[in-house]
């Protein structure tokens, strides 16, 4: 490889990124929702345990978008964490009620990023 030479970003990253984006704008809306719950029903652990994981997660999103483009392998792994830790959540949450559109279309995104990150073209693109 030459110096001047740039690499591009592939595909799979560039999607994976992107579906991590739209996570983190809808994880921000749902936690200015529960928010305002929040603040409306006092201190109630059912509505704090879900606002601060939506916190936690929409922070750890952007950490991962942010340094994505460093091709660190921390970066790579913790994506595929986070998205882990989102499907056992709306496992969890299809057991404990119905699961609705949200909760589908949440593991449907959170499956994509895993694949996407796994796929040969990810892992090389980090690797290097």
């Amino acid at each position: 490889m030459q110096p001047a030479q740039t690499l591009v970003m592939p595909g799979t990253v560039r999607a994976a990124r992107t579906i991590m984006c739209v996570q983190m704008v809808l994880t921000l809306v749902l936690t200015a929702i529960l928010a305002l719950l929040f603040t409306q029903v006092g201190w109630n652990a059912a509505v704090l345990l879900p606002l601060l994981y939506g916190i936690a997660s929409a922070v750890v999103i952007v950490l991962v978008v942010v340094k994505m483009s460093s091709r660190r392998k921390w970066v790579r792994w913790t994506g595929i964490g986070i998205q882990g830790v989102n499907v056992i959540s709306f496992v969890v949450g299809a057991f404990t009620g119905a699961p609705g559109v949200g909760e589908l279309l949440g593991l449907g995104l959170s499956v994509a990023v895993i694949a996407l990150l796994l796929v040969p073209s990810s892992t090389a693109w980090f690797d290097a």
